[in-house]
């Protein structure tokens, strides 16, 4: 529910209002679009008379401060929460278009979200200049005279997606992508691998006829969900994958042969290869046969996919 995440204290020098997550999105947008949380924080430095003030007044001054500073905050976090509403509709349309074989509803969605998110960030610039009317309006109330004395409000903060990306469509909700459209999801990947060098990272590999990877710190039961729509009968594998010295280890959740280790580390190879422009070494749980990425047999395996496509 908007606003239950919503902290606003007016004290003696100081507003304070921190909002965690201005995003609470319902399942259906969580489904196709990955949403990093808005984060918004602001102190607003208060002057307030000294000895012999009212402290009846006082006290009633800051608690309508606090109260109107709230409602404004949360009538912001409705906006972006039904803004993001709209977009998980307008996204799932987009999906819908998509597997009738439009095939430009992937660069149609990826634009109605970054249109959105543009307007996100405006509702919550305009947070500090409306705190700030707040103060200024209960500082010349008259109901509150003496209280304050003559100030010039400032205030400071931060505010924003806490990732850089902010929101993204799911990586697999649609199918018909180009070379050029996965440009972007190639650059996440590469940098999701390169951060599993510190820590281990959960994967979802898609084998089947348009193969696809997912890596990610925590790998979510939607991920896998969407793994299994989108993977036109193909198999879905899932595990962690850690990378050791130059090799990047996959370790699967599913028991398999070690044949089939060695096919599946020759693919996810390839596909690093095609979608980041980067040659990776795999090793697919205890599986040593297909380490290599500058081989002979690496060499056709390339030349063979290049072909494809």
């Amino acid at each position: 529910m908007a606003g239950n995440n919503i902290d606003v204290e007016a004290k003696d020098r100081m507003l304070r209002v921190e909002v965690r997550n201005m995003i609470v999105p319902d399942s259906k947008a969580k489904d196709v679009l990955e949403i990093q949380p808005l984060q918004f924080k602001l102190d607003v430095p208060l002057a307030l008379s000294g000895n012999g003030v009212d402290e009846k007044l006082k006290k009633d001054a800051l608690a309508r401060i606090e109260k109107e500073v709230k409602d404004n905050v949360a009538k912001a976090q409705g906006l972006v929460n039904e803004e993001i509403r709209s977009l998980g509709e307008d996204i799932r349309k987009e999906r819908e278009k998509d597997e009738k074989g439009d095939k430009s509803a992937y660069r149609n969605a990826v634009k109605r979200v970054e249109n959105t998110v543009a307007r996100l960030e405006d509702i919550v610039d305009g947070l500090p200049p409306s705190a700030r009317e707040v103060v200024k309006k209960v500082i010349k109330d008259k109901d509150f005279e003496g209280i304050f004395p003559k100030q010039k409000l400032t205030s400071v903060g931060s505010w924003g997606f806490r990732d850089r990306k902010g929101i993204c469509v799911r990586p697999g909700t649609f199918r018909n992508v180009t070379k050029d459209d996965h440009a972007d999801a190639g650059r996440d990947l590469w940098e999701a691998l390169k951060n599993a060098k510190s820590s281990p990272h959960g994967f979802v590999f898609v084998d089947g006829s348009k193969a696809g990877l997912v890596v990610r710190k925590s790998i979510s039961t939607a991920d896998k969900k969407l793994a299994k729509e989108q993977s036109n009968g193909g198999k879905v594998w899932t595990g962690d994958v850690k990378k050791e010295g130059d090799i990047y280890h996959f370790e699967l959740d599913q028991d398999c042969s070690k044949s089939t280790e060695g096919t599946l580390a020759k693919k996810i190879r390839l596909l690093v290869q095609e979608r980041c422009n980067q040659r990776i070494k795999v090793k697919v749980s205890d599986d040593d046969q297909d380490v290599g990425d500058d081989g002979p047999e690496a060499k056709d395996d390339a030349e063979k996919s290049a072909k494809k496509s």
